[in-house]
């Protein structure tokens, strides 16, 4: 398995940075509106696009706030029958 650190620089306060990453209402609001997020190590989130028509789950593996967050994808993105 192929790993991807993806490392930005962006103008804002690295604890409002990390609430963008792992709060659902915050992740909602800049990429992904289909998102089921929660900030707890261990817990799964689902990345829905496209109207939850096409979606993949990740696992929280590290979360400390504000510097650290890793995401493992547990299942590709899977699409309902019919969609492209």
């Amino acid at each position: 398995m192929n790993d991807l650190l993806h490392q930005i620089e962006i103008d804002a306060p690295p604890l409002r940075v990390f609430d963008a990453l792992t709060r659902q209402e915050e992740l909602r609001r800049w990429w992904n509106a289909g998102s089921l997020v929660a900030p707890r190590r261990g817990s799964v989130a689902e990345l829905g696009f496209r109207g939850r028509t096409a979606s993949f789950r990740t696992s929280v593996d590290e979360l400390e706030a504000p510097a650290r967050l890793e995401w493992t994808v547990a299942s590709r993105p899977a699409t309902r029958p019919g969609v492209r």
